[in-house]
């Protein structure tokens, strides 16, 4: 399987399979918007979980002081503050009863941003060295500047335009998507572009597949954020599959990386 170890390739096969039935179920609740959102919200933190661990496998495997262990726990702890924001959320609004906006699950969710914004630019940091073209982040930078653009002119311009809607609220309302597409998307995207010199090589591939879903992720919180505002996002609806899928190529993409350091019997 070349640079694709046979662990990575099955795990990835079975979380696609999982995804595709927990989808149909969800698409055969969509009558009843509760259950379809407890499938929504039961699926994402499963993913998440699942990301989350994989992650802390890899860094408890790897030797304290490791570069390569700093990135690692960063992601596991963004994935982790994602399961901690959809936990608090379903506690506030299935148990509780309650709709707050904003509220104690979104100081988890905005905390998410830098930390795995944060693995993902020490990561491109590591395969950088020793090459100082700029053209990855660059490249990146007007990516996530046209996509901001877009967001401004549809949603948030419009919104710091509706006198109804709270100053906190606006404030909010920017951090995500500004979390998207500049803690999130640029450093995935620069990451991705960095990686492509190195053809698919053993240490490039798991990071690969964790860029691929730092994107998944950051195009799918924009198109909610867009469905959201135009009164169109339902749980239950495809859009839900997309963090499904994000954060299952972070947790195999966690797996990929054990694989290509040799971790899967212990400690390197």
């Amino acid at each position: 399987m070349g640079s694709w170890s046979r662990r990575t390739v099955v795990t990835g096969l079975v979380l696609a399979l999982v995804a595709a039935t927990a989808f149909f179920a969800m698409r055969l609740a969509s009558g009843n918007e509760d259950a379809a959102g407890a499938i929504s919200t039961a699926g994402a933190v499963a993913f998440a979980l699942f990301a989350a661990g994989s992650a802390f496998d890899v860094a408890r495997r790897l030797k304290p002081g490791e570069p390569l262990r700093a990135q690692v726990v960063l992601i596991g702890l963004g994935m982790a503050a994602l399961v901690m924001g959809d936990f608090l959320y379903w506690l506030l609004e299935s148990v509780l009863g309650l709709s707050p906006y904003p509220s104690v699950a979104d100081v988890f969710y905005v905390a998410s941003f830098p930390l795995l914004g944060g693995g993902l630019m020490l990561a491109l940091r590591a395969f950088s060295r020793g090459n100082k073209q700029p053209m990855p982040l660059a490249a990146a930078a007007a990516a996530s500047l046209l996509a901001t653009l877009a967001v401004w002119g549809t949603v948030l311009a419009p919104v710091f335009g509706d006198s109804e809607i709270s100053i906190v609220e606006k404030v909010l309302g920017t951090l995500y998507p500004v979390g998207d597409l500049w803690l999130l998307l640029l450093p995935a995207l620069a990451l991705a572009i960095a990686l492509g010199r190195f053809a698919g090589g053993r240490l490039a591939v798991p990071w690969v597949i964790v860029a691929v879903g730092a994107v998944l992720m950051a195009a799918t919180d924009t198109a909610y954020t867009w469905m959201d505002y135009a009164g169109t996002y339902v749980s239950g609806s495809f859009i839900d599959a997309g963090w499904w899928l994000a954060y299952a190529a972070i947790g195999v993409g966690m797996i990929a990386l054990a694989d290509a350091q040799g971790l899967r019997g212990g400690r390197r």
